[in-house]
């Protein structure tokens, strides 16, 4: 699907409805990312779709996958909120708060990944005699 920078509400259903017909599908790269994200918010907007993590995706995607995006989400609020005090000066609101809110989003999702790739990760498991156990892991951190 060659969708340009944004896929409409009818290419998400037409993705939903290839979906629900062929009952999987593969996305990879940033770019099958972001499509998802759209056809995911489609699903959940118009079809009222339940949608959870499968519990054997590997943790370290389910991690970034929602650091991610929930960074974007927060960051995308506040580019919002900043475009529309810059469109209330030009008379187009809305216009500005997208913008903002997609620029900010971009953003927030970078913000995301590098909180992923750096600082500390805590695994917990329970060894073969039932002791739980905290595992710490320092990934790269960012010079200072």
């Amino acid at each position: 699907m060659d969708s340009g920078d944004q896929v409409t509400d009818e290419q998400a259903r037409q993705m939903y409805d290839l979906i629900n017909e062929r009952k999987e599908l593969l996305v990879t790269g940033v770019k099958g990312m972001q499509v998802l994200k759209q056809v995911l918010a489609y699903a959940v907007r118009k079809a009222g779709v339940s949608i959870e993590w499968d519990p054997t995706t590997p943790v370290a995607l389910r991690e970034r996958m929602t650091i991610m995006s929930l960074s974007a989400l927060q960051w995308s609020l506040a580019g919002a909120a900043a475009g529309l005090a810059v469109g209330v000066c030009t008379n187009r609101p809305g216009t500005w708060a997208g913008i903002g809110a997609g620029i900010a989003a971009l953003l927030g999702m970078y913000q995301g990944h590098c909180a992923v790739t750096s600082g500390w990760r805590l695994r917990g498991f329970r060894d073969e005699n039932g002791v739980e156990h905290v595992e710490i892991k320092v990934c790269a951190l960012p010079s200072r």
